[in-house]
This record gives C-alpha cells, sequence and structure tokens, in this order.
C-alpha cells in the first residue's frame, strides 16, 4: 500500500489495532486502538525513541541495551524509559488502550 492510499484509507475511517501480550507475573493482553492518522503517531513515537536513544548516561544498563535494539516494551524498559513513554502515550490523541487480565494459570 502507498503512502497515499493509507492517507485515503485513513480518511474512509478505518482504524490500526496494535496487540500484545504478557505471561508473567500475569496473563494479560493489551491493545491500542487507533482511530486517526496512525502514521502521525507512529512518527511521534519514533521521535521520542531517537530521543531517548540518546540518553548516554543509560548506556550501562542491559535493559537500555535491550531497548535500543528491541524498541519500546514495558517488561524491557527501565524506569526511565518508562517513565518518559507511559505519559507520553497517555497524552497522545487518537487512540485508545484496552488491558484483558485472566486468571488462567499457564
Amino acid at each position: 500500500m502507498t503512502q497515499s492510499q493509507e492517507d485515503e484509507a485513513d480518511a474512509d475511517g478505518i482504524i490500526h489495532v496494535a496487540l500484545d501480550e504478557s505471561f508473567d507475573p500475569m496473563v494479560c493482553v493489551g491493545a491500542t486502538v487507533a482511530e486517526s492518522d496512525f502514521a502521525t503517531i507512529n512518527d511521534s513515537i519514533q521521535r521520542l525513541y531517537e530521543e531517548l536513544t540518546g540518553y548516554s548516561w543509560l548506556d550501562e544498563l542491559d535493559s537500555f541495551q535491550r531497548f535500543k535494539s528491541d524498541g519500546f516494551h514495558m517488561s524491557n524498559d527501565s524506569a526511565d524509559v518508562a517513565g518518559r513513554f507511559v505519559p507520553f502515550l497517555g497524552h497522545t490523541l487518537g487512540f485508545n488502550s484496552y488491558l484483558f487480565f485472566s486468571e488462567a494459570v499457564r
């Protein structure tokens, strides 16, 4: 799909859903539903990622090295990274987040 096709699709009301799961310490799945221009949200996340990977004072942390290679993931992110990303998500317009938990054991 070309960029112009994506722009037209967004104008037609297509939503974008991103899922992530966790099995430890609890069983759950999270979903983010973007009802607006997904490319704009993704660009904002990329800019924050680029800013945070410039934090040379975190280079000694294994979790920071994982963040630099894998991107944002709550199970890997240090408090410094999560402390910037979580509020960023909370203030980004155009999406809703959902968490579903299960009492099932693995």
